[in-house]
């Protein structure tokens, strides 16, 4: 079956996200929205980049349900990955480039783009650079032990307003938004 689609469901998919620039011909940043995208492939996809928004039950009250914002699952196992010493994790950095680059250049070569590997390479590096930032923003696995201090209420609006997110985006329908 996979032979049999190719690369059409991904390309499809990409199309739906609002595209990938390292594979678009003529990519449009101001027609881009990030919390828009963010929220899209949150809710359609279950795919939590930059932020991990869920809809869960409170662990303080299981009466409610609250809006449970976490930091994201990372491309590499650990945030530890990122600042490899010694060569540590150095060889699990580099091929995870690696294969950054070649999905890349996959995905170009199936959109009748040309190679351009050096823009690729460099799109990838920036990519693998934000992650790191994230990675160094994230709290170690020994820091995330105690669930209770990690708890922090916000009631919607000031989430909105505290962090500059909508909310809503990243929620399904069947979820009714309560703020009191």
């Amino acid at each position: 079956m996979i032979e049999e689609r190719g690369a059409t469901p991904l390309l499809k998919l990409l199309e739906h996200v609002g595209g990938w620039p390292v594979a678009s011909k003529s990519w449009n940043e101001s027609s881009w929205n990030l919390n828009t995208q963010l929220a899209l492939l949150n809710t359609m996809y279950n795919n939590r980049e930059i932020i991990d928004v869920t809809v869960n039950i409170d662990s303080k009250d299981s009466s409610m349900f609250v809006l449970q914002v976490d930091q994201p699952t990372l491309g590499l196992p650990s945030r530890d990955y990122y600042y490899y010493e010694n060569g540590h994790y150095e060889k699990a950095f580099e091929a995870y480039l690696g294969f950054m680059i070649t999905t890349a250049m996959l995905v170009r070569m199936d959109m009748n783009l040309t190679e351009d590997y050096d823009f690729v390479f460099k799109e990838m590096e920036a990519v693998l650079l934000l992650e790191t930032d994230i990675a160094a923003a994230s709290a170690s696995a020994e820091e995330r032990v105690h669930e209770t201090e990690l708890y922090v209420s916000y009631k919607v609006k000031e989430m909105q307003q505290n962090f500059n997110i909508t909310v809503s985006g990243y929620i399904r329908h069947k979820h009714r938004i309560v703020d009191g």
